[in-house]
């Protein structure tokens, strides 16, 4: 009688255990995956396109997204607002606030470099590519470079064997079809253009419906 009641009691505390191992587990889950505001922006702005990169060395991440005022039309510059930044950890914990990197533009791209421990967010701003560089704590570093202009759709990676940035765009034509080139340009650790710009589409040109591309 009393080897039955210690297996009963056995019993019971392996319920126990793998009840309260299921809730941990369903808890930890739902808070790793869930879904968390990281900018709830102005009531008067409509947030769009966020992009992201990891800094190895902090263990964080940097997103970047650009934000557009409804106050105004689309065909008014004040209509295209400002390109922001959020650092986050790797818990998912926002890091401070959001904060601008470029006064206007759209369609952002950023590409960590872990060798100076720093970014290079680019942007399409008025048919230009644009480029920031940011250091770890999300301050600019120097100002704003123009790296391709009549560029759109903005791409940006970063070689760590030669220590540069590739950015690629596409240049718009003004043939009635709507065709554009895509085209790359090599900048270099201090944000600054090596070259002109490279066509890689030369005599291939592509609607600009469907420009979209990946770089690897």
């Amino acid at each position: 009688m009393y080897q039955r009641l210690l297996v009963l009691k056995e019993v019971a505390m392996r319920k126990t255990f793998f009840a309260f191992f299921l809730v941990f587990f369903v808890l930890f889950k739902a808070h790793a995956f869930a879904e968390f505001p990281i900018s709830q922006g102005l009531i008067s702005e409509y947030e769009a396109t966020p992009k992201a990169a990891y800094n190895s060395q902090n263990k964080e991440f940097l997103v970047v997204w650009n934000a557009f005022n409804i106050l105004y039309p689309p065909t008014d510059p004040n209509f295209f607002g400002p390109v922001r930044g959020q650092r986050i950890k790797e818990s998912g914990e926002l890091i401070g606030t959001p904060f601008d990197i470029f006064n206007a533009g759209v369609l952002a791209d950023i590409a960590y470099n872990a060798q100076n421990n720093e970014y290079l967010v680019v942007c399409e701003q008025w048919y230009n590519t644009v480029g920031q560089r940011l250091d770890a704590s999300g301050n600019k570093i120097g100002g704003q470079v123009t790296l391709m202009s009549w560029s759109r759709f903005p791409r940006v990676i970063y070689n760590s064997l030669l220590h540069n940035y590739l950015v690629i765009g596409t240049a718009v034509s003004a043939n009635p079809e709507g065709n554009c080139d895509i085209y790359t340009t090599q900048v270099d650790a201090s944000g600054s253009p090596m070259g002109s710009p490279t066509n890689v589409t030369a005599g291939y040109g592509v609607s600009c419906d469907i420009a979209i591309y990946s770089i690897a």
